[in-house]
């Protein structure tokens, strides 16, 4: 039995949780490559050896979380028409899967699968592409994983009513701040958008919420773009102008992580980033924002909204006083 990292994204769990799939080779006409006997060729060779009973541990890029872990049940070419770009496709169970994906940067400089690495920091890289959406691990890594995940899984069902009932009350704050902030850009004039997970529940208040992100930059960038909290896009251009995330973790390195990798995409001075958070992570704010690898945020003067100013910021939306924003 072989353990395997396998590289997806939430957008294809919702498709279809229980399967995985990956590319074939095609000729220049877009048809499926064959070899002599007529069978189709996988882009990558190993997964030819993904067997019934493996291991998966299930990836989602962009977000950079684990949603689980997984058995191979049996191989089924082309089952999922939703994925006719990847038809070498595979039936999976789960052995422990999470309500609230855990968040895989934890566990970096833990695990083998870096080490050869001569920057951790370039690891996002090593994970991209149809060549590194399959890679199999070390017993110490898939070990190092499943504890993890064991683990917040645990933490995950553990509680009374009154912890569920907190659970459900950040849901709400976070909803509400994500309105607050797409109705303080619609009412100025901007076209906004939303992270993908959130879009229904905003639309259903907010009918001027983009359905589709608009085209400002790569298929690589957009992948990454829809998943921030809430952009705002000129008027009329495909242009980025804000990019906001909320942060309710202990640490600021998750959302400045974001918005870094939007950063890097953008020319100086066009996009204004902001982190919004308790009031009380203002310095840790300022501290994670000192890191070299945040060296593009600083430049572009990435600011700290605490909820009270987002809240009277989306009071002026009644006295039309100047915007914080």
């Amino acid at each position: 039995m072989n353990k395997w990292f396998v590289v997806h994204s939430l957008e294809a769990f919702e498709e279809n949780p229980r399967m995985i799939g990956f590319a074939a080779k095609t000729t220049l006409d877009g048809s499926l490559l064959k070899d002599q006997s007529g069978n189709p060729i996988p882009s990558m060779d190993r997964v030819l050896e993904l067997k019934p009973k493996d291991k998966v541990v299930y990836y989602c890029r962009g977000d950079y979380v684990i949603k689980g872990i997984y058995e191979i049940v049996r191989s089924c070419f082309a089952e999922e028409a939703k994925w006719s770009e990847s038809p070498f496709q595979f039936r999976i169970k789960p052995v422990v899967e999470l309500d609230e994906p855990y968040d895989f940067r934890i566990l970096l400089s833990s695990l083998d699968l870096f080490k050869d690495l001569g920057d951790i920091r370039k690891w996002g890289m090593s994970l991209r592409g149809t060549y590194n959406a399959l890679k199999p691990l070390t017993e110490h890594d898939f070990l190092t994983i499943e504890t993890a995940i064991v683990q917040a899984k645990e933490r995950g069902t553990k509680g009374d009513d009154d912890e569920t009932e907190e659970k459900l009350g950040d849901y709400r704050h976070h909803l509400q701040i994500q309105y607050k902030i797409s109705e303080w850009g619609i009412e100025n004039g901007y076209r906004v958008h939303v992270a993908i997970n959130d879009k229904g529940r905003i639309r259903e208040k907010l009918k001027k919420v983009l359905l589709d992100i608009p085209r400002f930059h790569s298929d690589r960038v957009l992948e990454i773009a829809e998943k921030i909290y809430v952009l705002f896009f000129d008027k009329e251009r495909d242009v980025l102008t804000h990019a906001f995330e909320v942060e309710h973790t202990p640490t600021m390195y998750s959302g400045l992580l974001r918005l870094n990798d939007i950063a890097e995409t953008c020319h100086r001075g066009t996009t204004k980033f902001f982190i919004i958070s308790d009031k009380t992570k203002r310095d840790k704010f300022n501290h994670e924002l000192e890191r070299p690898s945040f060296q593009l945020l600083r430049l572009d003067k990435c600011e700290f909204v605490s909820y009270e100013e987002l809240e009277d910021a989306w009071k002026q939306l009644q006295t039309k006083s100047i915007p914080l924003f």
